[in-house]
Order: C-alpha cells, then structure tokens, then sequence
C-alpha cells in the first residue's frame, strides 16, 4: 500500500539549506550535488567557460564576435570574401578567377604576359608596321637649281589611310659639285617629309643611309619621290645616284 508525505519545505539539519516545494516545481537553496544531471539546459545562465569540456554539438556560431584568428584551425568554408581588406599581397595563393581587371594600375610591364585579343586602346607610344615596301633604282639623277628637282622614286599602296611613314634612302652616291650645300627630302604629291640639309665638304663621294620620317597620312595609290637642290642655285651639282649601281628606298608603313 503506497504511502506519502505532504510537506512545503524541508530544512537541513543546519538550516542552512532547504528544499520548497511550489506549485509549479521545487526550488532548491544551496549547493545540489549529483552523480549526474540530465534534461534540457536552456535556461541555464552564466555558466564559467573553464567549466565547459568536451566536444561543442554542431551548432551555429553566428553570434559569436572578436574570435581570435590564432583560434581559427581547419579549413575555411566557400564563403564570400566581399569585406576582406588589407590581404597581404603574399597570402594571395593560387589562380585567379576570371576577374575584371578594370581597377588595376600601375602593373609592371614585366609583368605582362601573354597575348591580348581585344580591348586595348592606343593612346601614345609606338605603333604596329602594316607594311614593308621596297624599291631600287639605277639611275643617276644630278639637280643644279635652287629648286627641288625630281630624283628616285618608289610606289605602293598604303595598307591603312591613317598610317604615317618612314622611309629609308641609300643612295648608290652622293656628291655635291661646287662649294654650296645641298638640300634632300622625299615627297607624296603633296606634302614633305622631313628635310636634310647636306653640307659641302669636298666633291668626294658618299654613301650615305638617310631616314625620313613622313608625318602625313596617304591613301590609295602613293609614290614617293626624293628631291633634291642646290641650296644656293648657284648651279652646282647635286648629285644621286650612279648609273649601273642600285639605290635603294624602304618605306615602313606604321598604324597610328
């Protein structure tokens, strides 16, 4: 036959604990000690961290703040990397993914490599050669006036009528007769190039190589024509050329 005793409270011996029984539960004064505790922790509070061992269950640490980097081990989750700053540049590892490189500057042509297919605008610097032309002549050609006279020549048609032009002269010889100087450029019809004055000094004879930098666009059929003069017109010789012996004219068209 089953028994029972129905009480409010119980007291220790000391007084100093006691055990009150509510309506809703029992409430306990004092130190509980047990072998072990079971059921839910929920609504315990301010539990010491040196007291917590073992394992932590599968649980989410989205609240947790100021986490020591030193504590972080394993490797991290593909999570975005969008409020990352100030990575050391040596920590960088691995390949890049394809990226916009639009807010890039200052990189080392060193550092570029590669081929680029597309998207580069030219703003200065040097330019693509389009085309080679060559040309030789036997000819000899001799100018007296003060004015520009007809020598070698070469055609061709420009691969683009934006280019502009260098051209290379290596005349067979060049001699100038009296004691004044002589003047040399190369023309396309209607502008110049750039002009060498070719000072006296002795009717000996020169080979030289000349360049000339033609700084006007062409299109279509172009011929180029050295001319020469006597810059006094004092009718002395100026002469190109030997007959029998090639001169040569190289044109290098380059994209502008």
């Amino acid at each position: 036959m089953a028994s029972e005793i129905r009480v409010n409270k119980i007291e220790n011996r000391s007084g100093l604990g006691t055990v009150t029984f509510a309506d809703t539960g029992v409430d306990l004064a004092g130190i509980v000690t047990a072998t072990t505790f079971s059921g839910s922790g929920a609504s315990l509070t301010g539990l010491p961290a040196a007291q917590l061992s073992g394992t932590l269950p599968a649980i989410s640490a989205a609240n947790l703040t100021n986490v020591p980097a030193a504590n972080i081990t394993g490797t991290l989750p593909a999570i975005s990397a969008a409020n990352l700053t100030n990575v050391p540049a040596a920590n960088i590892t691995g390949t890049l993914p394809a990226i916009t490189a639009a807010n890039l500057t200052n990189i080392p042509a060193a550092n570029i490599v590669g081929v680029c297919t597309s998207g580069l605008t030219k703003t200065g610097g040097f330019g693509k050669i389009l085309g080679q032309y060559y040309g030789t002549s036997t000819a000899e050609h001799t100018s007296s006036s003060g004015s520009f006279q007809n020598a070698h020549s070469i055609s061709f048609t420009p691969a683009s009528n934006t280019s502009k032009f260098l051209i290379v002269y290596e005349p067979a010889r060049l001699v100038l007769g009296g004691s004044t100087d002589g003047e040399i450029k190369f023309n396309d019809g209607s502008n110049d190039s750039q002009k060498y004055r070719i000072a006296y000094t002795g009717s000996g004879y020169k080979q030289p190589c000349m360049h000339f930098w033609h700084n006007h666009t062409c299109s279509g059929s172009t011929t180029f024509t050295c001319q020469t003069r006597d810059i006094s017109g004092s009718n002395d010789d100026f002469m190109v050329g030997d007959n029998g012996s090639p001169s040569v004219i190289i044109v290098l068209e380059i994209a502008q």
